[in-house]
């Protein structure tokens, strides 16, 4: 039987002191991945470790350092996790040799990146810039450490008046063993310094702009981890703390929304968030350094690792005011990345995307200074963590030049006009459609904005005005007919010019194709007299938990909502809990239960079948096991699979398939869906609603050969051109087989009418 947390913690941590030589902290130990499949799992294994890799731990995955009795104690509890570097020192003895003789280059030399540079070579090569382009490149103190090292860093510029020109900020390292992004700011500079002349792109970004550039901000703590007898992987500053523990986490001691959820406040712990917001002195700096410059219009501040691309918030999970300028910018940056090397960098609100972080330096430059913030975590997304191998400095290090210079060209645009949510591709036949855009003014002033609309084919756009308010400009794109196309962009006018969305517009347009919804079949679950569902079938052994329909009530694990908009209100879930009452009061226990539909339509296939569905899964000791199949029937014996759900969504998410995807002909047939519980100490909740079968297209009047929603004299054309045959299926108005004078006389009466 596994031993409570805090004895496990104990003895371990008793056992790694012994293990450890003083010269070579991590002699043995390993960094794993943990799969934790419950709360007790997460508190388990965060026990048995002083140092998490990932940037949080919850349900599911994450990177923690262990010495060798903390994964014996970790494979004694039962936590499933794998060996992503199986021996850590091995791997920081290797890179203190090979630094122990670093190769050097000159200043536009891609040599100088073949390995990592200590704080004295990096502040080498910036006196190196200024010194060979003293015009383009000039020094910046941002201020002083706590150990009374200058923080370092440059400006540089083609405009008329840098101290004034809109400018960028990107730095590095407030992490000290985050050695990757000193290397990554260096590169960018380097990049801006070489370009600056020859490459048109770079030349125009620096005549518009000025760019500071500080590639370490933690330097106390970065010389800390380069020393041989110190601390490879220490996290935080050098500053002592009260209780003779050392060191504040940089990243939570910013004073926005500083000292909430995500920071510690126990100073031995490596998220310690300092006594105050900015306590830390190079915080307090780096804080003095924005204000002093309102002209900053956007910044990263570069961490390692895990290819994420973040933006606020980070010390709530309400999104921000700017919340889809971040959005489209932060997603053009995705895209830069990936056109440079195929890297996938997960785009999102720090949040959401990763954890809740508060006193972050994100929060605090977008929420204090108005500054458009991100953060991008690199390379790469495990296999080397923190100790990266010099080969991977350069593809890393030329991805994110990408993403900084796609960050700059957006935002030295007027305004960043970005879509309100989806923007439609297919429109309501006959209806209006809504559209809304967010303009985000950034060195201009937004004047108005409209819509320009026309069908396809047309020469001209219509241009429509928008109403204003809070930031959003909205408008409605005209009633089409069915089979229409309607091509559509916005322009945004301004104190400094106009801008379009998308990017290039009207070259590069919008279309939304006008369809109507047909349905087969359609079951809210809110309405009296439907077509009854079932609850049971063969196989059925749940002990609790069995489907029903009501209203349900919320708990962690169980939806509060139905899906439907208001105002529907019921559902089927699994199992109906009571106010108040714990996760799994209302879960499903002890085997199986089976909600099963009435007869669908299936006599078109070419509908999808559709249907909204919740499933949560807290899993115990067997993570794999339990899932919902949802399956189908045409006879109501034979079942086959449509999809088994084992994603731990607990969220409602849409499910569309199409019917000739697995009906092998039309005809009625059945769907249902099986929770089970099959695990030790699992909690499995799941939830059905909106259930339909549809298709979208246009029931066209018979005469309307062409279908485009109109009967005139193109449907007479091709009527004419296929006159006395059957090839044109469509211009046999009266289906006899045959074009002739009897369709010709039906498409006239319904051109006259």
């Amino acid at each position: 039987m596994p031993l409570p947390a805090a004895a496990l913690a104990s003895s371990v941590l008793a056992a790694s002191a012994l293990s450890s030589d003083a010269g070579r902290p991590f002699r043995d130990h390993v960094v794993v991945r943990v799969h934790a499949a419950s709360v007790r799992e997460v508190q388990a294994a965060l026990a048995l470790t002083d140092d998490l890799w990932s940037h949080g731990a919850g349900i599911g995955t994450f990177d923690m350092r262990v010495a060798p009795a903390q994964r014996k104690a970790l494979e004694a509890a039962g936590i499933r996790h794998e060996v992503l570097i199986p021996d850590l020192e091995a791997r920081i003895d290797a890179e203190h040799a090979r630094l122990s003789r670093p190769p050097e280059g000159g200043v536009a030399d891609d040599a100088w990146f073949l390995d990592f540079k200590d704080l004295a070579a990096v502040n080498a090569r910036l006196d190196a810039y200024v010194a060979a382009n003293p015009a383009l490149v000039q020094p910046v103190a941002v201020g002083t450490t706590f150990e009374g090292r200058t923080i370092r860093g440059i400006r540089i510029s083609r405009a008329a008046d840098p101290a004034s020109a809109p400018a960028f900020l990107f730095n590095g390292c407030q992490h000290a063993r985050e050695w990757a992004t000193p290397m990554t700011v260096m590169y960018i500079a380097d990049r801006l310094v070489e370009g600056a002349f020859s490459d048109p792109r770079l030349a125009d970004l620096l005549q518009r702009s000025a760019v500071y550039l500080v590639p370490v901000v933690n330097a106390d703590g970065y010389v800390h981890s380069w020393a041989s007898t110190a601390n490879r992987l220490w996290r935080k500053n050098r500053q002592p703390n009260a209780d003779g523990s050392v060191g504040t986490d940089p990243n939570r001691n910013w004073g926005y929304g500083w000292g909430g959820v995500g920071a510690s406040a126990v100073p031995g712990n490596d998220t310690y968030r300092g006594t105050a917001p900015f306590s830390s002195p190079e915080v307090a700096a780096m804080r003095d350094f924005y204000v002093a410059r309102p002209q900053i219009l956007a910044s990263i501040d570069f961490h390692s690792y895990s290819q994420l691309l973040l933006w606020p918030w980070g010390w709530t999970g309400d999104p921000c005011p700017d919340d889809a300028a971040h959005r489209a910018v932060g997603l053009a940056m995705r895209d830069a990345i990936a056109a440079v090397s195929g890297r996938s960098y997960a785009p999102g609100p720090i949040y959401s995307t990763i954890y809740p972080a508060s006193g972050g330096s994100v929060d605090w430059s977008y929420g204090d200074q108005g500054v458009l913030s991100y953060t991008i975590e690199v390379r790469d997304t495990g296999t080397y963590g923190f100790v990266m191998p010099p080969a991977e400095i350069l593809p890393n290090a030329r991805e994110n030049l990408d993403a900084a210079l796609a960050m700059m060209e957006a935002t030295l645009d007027p305004a960043i006009v970005a879509p309100n949510g989806d923007l439609p591709s297919v429109l309501a036949a006959g209806q209006p459609t809504t559209v809304s855009i967010a303009v985000t003014p950034t060195t201009g002033a937004v004047i108005g904005a409209s819509l320009r609309v026309r069908y396809a084919g047309e020469s001209a756009f219509s241009a429509i005005p928008m109403s204003a308010g809070a930031g959003t400009f909205t408008a409605s794109i005209p009633a089409a007919p069915c089979g229409r196309t309607v091509e559509y962009w916005f322009e945004v006018a301004c104190s400094e010019g106009t801008v379009a969305y998308p990017s290039g517009a009207p070259a590069a347009v919008l279309a939304a194709l006008a369809q109507e919804r047909i349905v087969r079949f359609e079951d809210t679950f809110d309405a009296a007299g439907t077509p009854a569902w079932s609850v049971g079938a063969a196989g059925d052994n749940a002990t609790a938990g069995l489907w029903v329909l009501v209203d349900p009530v919320g708990t962690a694990a169980q939806p509060e909502d139905d899906r439907t908009p208001a105002p529907g209100t019921r559902c089927w879930v699994t199992g109906q809990g009571v106010a108040g009452g714990a996760v799994g009061a209302a879960d499903v226990d002890g085997g199986i239960t089976t909600l099963v539909s009435p007869a669908l339509d299936g006599s078109d296939l070419s509908a999808e079948l559709v249907y909204w569905r919740w499933y949560s899964n807290s899993q115990g000791a067997a993570p794999n096991e339990d899932s919902m199949p949802v399956e189908w029937s045409s006879d109501g014996s034979t079942w086959s699979l449509l999809e088994d759900v084992t994603a731990n969504a607990g969220a409602w998410v849409e499910v569309r398939r199409s019917l000739a995807s697995f009906l092998p002909a039309p005809g009625a047939f059945r769907v249902r869906f099986r929770a089970r519980d099959l695990g030790a100490g699992s909690v499995v909740e799941a939830g059905v609603d909106d259930v339909r079968v549809e298709r979208t297209g246009c029931q066209h009047a018979p005469a309307d050969i062409n279908r485009d929603g109109r009967i005139d004299g193109s449907d007479l054309g091709l009527l004419l051109g296929a006159w006395g045959s059957g090839g044109l299926p469509a211009a046999d108005v009266n289906g006899d087989g045959t074009v002739n004078g009897s369709d010709l006389g039906l498409l006239l009466g319904a051109w006259t009418a």
